[in-house]
């Protein structure tokens, strides 16, 4: 049995001085309103879904969840967000869970791919719950965070983070690609 989710609720702010207000860059990033409000999604595959309710985290706010039971493909709830500059704060409440069984492998999570003037990919973070033998690997392009099975709060400034992925210029950086992503394969 494989049982595979990601859910968030999903900000991504400008970065402030310390009592300045922030400005949310991410279009209905609290999914209070419904998930094609914003946001582009695609299912490719059989046994995918891309939900949202009030009732994944205890809070009474809407969440959005993409999920597989027993299938193969992908769902993915993404949109692209043209950023000021790489001094901005990118906050995420997450929770998600891969499990594989019988050579089959998967993974749940947030992906942020960063995107050059022209929006070709310069590379990608990843804060994701992955099988045990899922073939994400990291590089100099590509930075993975352990999602978990609990609610937590992720968030970082970008600057930061860019400097884990050595082979990205942050001078390049122009936009974000913010992906929800679920995707399995031979299950």
């Amino acid at each position: 049995m494989r049982i595979l989710f990601a859910v968030t609720a999903l900000m991504l702010m400008v970065a402030t001085v310390a009592g300045a207000s922030s400005l949310e860059l991410v279009a209905n990033g609290d999914f209070e309103l419904p998930q094609t409000t914003g946001w582009s999604q695609n299912i490719a595959g059989s046994s995918l879904f891309i939900t949202r309710s009030t009732t994944y985290d205890p809070d009474a706010d809407y969440e959005v969840k993409t999920s597989s039971s027993n299938g193969h493909g992908n769902a993915r709830l993404w949109q692209q967000v043209t950023i000021p500059s790489t001094d901005v704060y990118i906050g995420a409440r997450l929770k998600g869970l891969a499990y594989d069984g019988g050579g089959a492998w998967c993974a749940s999570g947030l992906i942020l791919t960063y995107l050059d003037v022209n929006g070709a990919p310069l590379g990608k973070t990843a804060i994701a719950a992955t099988s045990s033998i899922c073939p994400w690997t990291e590089d100099d392009t590509f930075h993975i965070i352990p999602l978990t099975t609990s609610w937590v709060d992720y968030g970082f400034m970008l600057d930061d983070e860019l400097a884990n992925l050595p082979g990205i210029d942050p001078d390049d950086v122009r936009e974000l690609e913010v992906m929800l992503l679920t995707t399995a394969s031979n299950c």
